[in-house]
């Protein structure tokens, strides 16, 4: 909860000790630090990355509300050329000095997409090296994510959505993300 969460950075800060050493779980010197960017208009891709560069990110989540939607006047073929050329075109508007990610928010109660197009999706993140492919399922699949985490190539990664201890220890147990992402504040 929140309120845990202040309590323990009060307990840090009054320690004057940073909160892993507080927890005795310190297990490496630098960690990644990115941007989350929500790209509701392709248009400002290039815009939007190139401002976050300027200010120093070298890795970047991207997440597009309207990827995964077909829209009613392509076909599947279509759509799925639209994804991939909007994949392509971030990875070549970042460069290769910085990591990208990608969130799929397949939590999302209108997703409709399925096993097949996490497989896909996470063979088209490789090919441009993003990094990490980050909800690209439901979070009750947790068997779909097992198989996709242990056939791919790009890490994946999630667990935002997952609510209690005993969530996390199934997702851990069964190796079901190579990325465990749980939300704080929840």
């Amino acid at each position: 909860s929140a309120i845990a969460t202040a309590a323990f950075d009060l307990k840090a800060r009054l320690a004057e000790q940073p909160l892993h050493t507080l927890f005795g779980l310190k297990k490496r010197n630098k960690i990644l630090a990115y941007v989350t960017l929500v790209i509701d208009d392709v248009d400002e891709l290039e815009a939007t990355i190139a401002t976050y560069q300027a200010r120093g990110f070298k890795a970047i989540k991207l997440y597009f509300p309207q990827l995964g939607f077909k829209p009613d006047h392509l076909t599947e073929t279509e759509c799925h050329q639209s994804e991939a050329a909007l994949i392509a075109r971030a990875r070549h508007t970042a460069g290769p000095g910085t990591q990208l990610m990608l969130d799929g928010y397949a939590s999302n109660p209108l997703w409709t997409n399925g096993f097949d197009y996490a497989v896909r999706m996470a063979e088209l993140l490789h090919q441009h090296q993003f990094l990490w492919y980050e909800d690209p399922l439901p979070p009750d699949q947790l068997k779909e994510y097992q198989i996709l985490t242990a056939t791919t190539d790009i890490l994946i990664s999630g667990g935002e959505r997952l609510l209690g201890h005993t969530a996390f220890i199934d997702w851990i147990n069964c190796k079901a993300v190579d990325i465990l992402q749980p939300d704080h504040t929840v």
